[in-house]
């Protein structure tokens, strides 16, 4: 593990993007990440919640995490937890009609979606968000479906 530059936090080897606290590490000068709204400018961060590459005109940092410019990204990540990440569709897809069926509202960010972070492996996560009041139980749902953890689904409830 490494240190994150930015919060410290610990981070996979070789990792470009803290997931925690959405700064961008050292990477290559020819794989750097653009600003998705300034294409000149290289990002600093991505947004945690959308994964959005921002420059540091574009960033909104709150205690420590980046986010791009839409503003309910800081009350998702303040409100809302995540209880479920993948990067299969199909694990993706099962846990979110889970949690529908059991009434607990729930939303999924692909943290790929953005041209300049396709080629970042560890960018490929999508994640299940649902409001902190309900995290337990949704906890509880997810595990009922017993997903397993293993390297080809990388698949985790937090």
């Amino acid at each position: 593990m490494n240190a994150c530059r930015a919060c410290s936090r610990g981070i996979p080897v070789g990792q470009s993007i803290c997931l925690d606290c959405g700064a961008i590490q050292a990477v290559a000068q020819d794989e750097g990440v653009q600003c998705e709204d300034h294409p000149t400018v290289p990002a600093t961060s991505v947004c945690v919640v959308c994964g959005k590459p921002v420059c540091g005109d574009c960033c909104v940092a709150v205690a420590g995490k980046h986010f791009c410019d839409v503003r309910d990204h800081v009350s998702i990540e303040r409100d809302w937890a995540v209880v479920f990440s993948s990067d299969s569709e199909f694990e993706i897809d099962m846990i979110e009609a889970n949690l529908k069926a059991s009434g607990i509202d729930c939303a999924v960010f692909p943290m790929n979606h953005h041209v300049e972070t396709l080629w970042l492996d560890e960018v490929e996560v999508v994640r299940v968000w649902v409001p902190r009041t309900v995290a337990a139980r949704a906890g509880e749902v997810v595990s009922r479906l017993r997903v397993s953890d293993s390297q080809d689904g990388d698949s985790t409830t937090r």
